[in-house]
């Protein structure tokens, strides 16, 4: 989950529809992604069915992603809370919400919302699953890609919904850890720590990757790792702008999109608001006007 628009991720992606009121987007390194793959197992194999029923899984796959990031989006509508779009990525989706929730157990039923989500496509897969013919024995004994595509969804499924409880954010698990330390402790702690986790978490990831060979394992680490560390300095500055209100008697009520509402305005050089709370980028607002963030590593 991310709560405000990129823009730059935005113009690098293209409209492939909307669904529940969301615009779904395909970032163009997804496209990259399947015509590499394509490509591959037509040069190797020579085979157009082989080929076509490989992207098909692949699409199949990250439609349960889409699913995925669709269920954080309409448990984040239940609290009043919009998404401006979701996009799709190799590494896979994000689900962009106005605003994050400042409530620990309406960010905790949010962020439970996408497993949940993958879970309950399992159960569905799995009883077609055995209605076709199929034993558990068999499933477990399949690697994930081996099989039919209605075994490979289901164990895919399966996978994304545990894979994403690991307590790492931004992944799912490290929101759940964050709200749930919330509820007991300031929410700043509360990121520091689940942070902290998350770095070591996310250099397990890199440090296994390298050694098995696993590229996309080292990616996602890697992009964990980053992620983790900017949203505690997100939550450092979002502190930072709530004792600077509280100092001047002001309450903070984020608007729309991450921005300060109009008739909340600062001194110059104190307001510091960040436009958007993913690992990507953040901006001071000086002066009314918006400069790139030097952020210290």
């Amino acid at each position: 989950m991310s709560n405000a628009a990129d823009s730059e991720t935005t113009m690098s992606s293209f409209r492939f529809g909307e669904y529940f009121g969301i615009e779904l987007r395909l970032h163009w390194t997804f496209l990259a992604l399947g015509a590499w793959i394509g490509l591959s197992i037509l040069s190797e194999t020579g085979s157009l069915l082989l080929t076509t029923h490989s992207l098909v899984t692949l699409a199949s796959i990250f439609g349960c992603v889409a699913l995925h990031e669709y269920g954080h989006a309409l448990a984040a509508r239940h609290y009043g809370i919009g998404t401006l779009e979701i996009t799709l990525l190799p590494i896979g989706g994000v689900a962009r919400l106005e605003r994050m929730p400042e409530d620990p157990k309406q960010e905790l039923w949010i962020a439970l919302a996408g497993p949940a989500t993958n879970f309950v496509l399992a159960a569905g897969l799995g009883v077609l699953y055995l209605l076709t013919g199929g034993s558990i024995s068999n499933l477990i004994q399949l690697s994930i890609f081996d099989g039919s595509l209605l075994s490979v969804l289901l164990q895919v499924n399966i996978v994304m919904g545990l894979f994403n409880l690991l307590p790492a954010l931004p992944m799912d698990g490290g929101r759940v850890l964050r709200a749930g330390l919330s509820l007991r402790m300031p929410a700043l702690k509360a990121t520091g720590i689940a942070s902290t986790l998350a770095r070591m978490i996310a250099t397990g990831m890199m440090v296994y990757g390298l050694v098995r060979g696993g590229l996309m394992l080292t990616i996602i680490g890697g992009f964990v790792w980053v992620t983790a560390r900017n949203e505690y300095k997100n939550a450092i500055l979002i502190e930072k702008m709530k004792m600077s209100h509280r100092r001047q008697g002001t309450d903070f009520s984020p608007g729309k999109n991450g921005q300060a509402p109009s008739n909340q305005a600062s001194p110059a050089g104190e307001w510091v608001q960040p436009e958007v709370v993913s690992p990507e980028r953040k901006k001071f607002t000086l002066d009314g006007k918006t400069k790139p963030a030097r952020s210290r590593p």
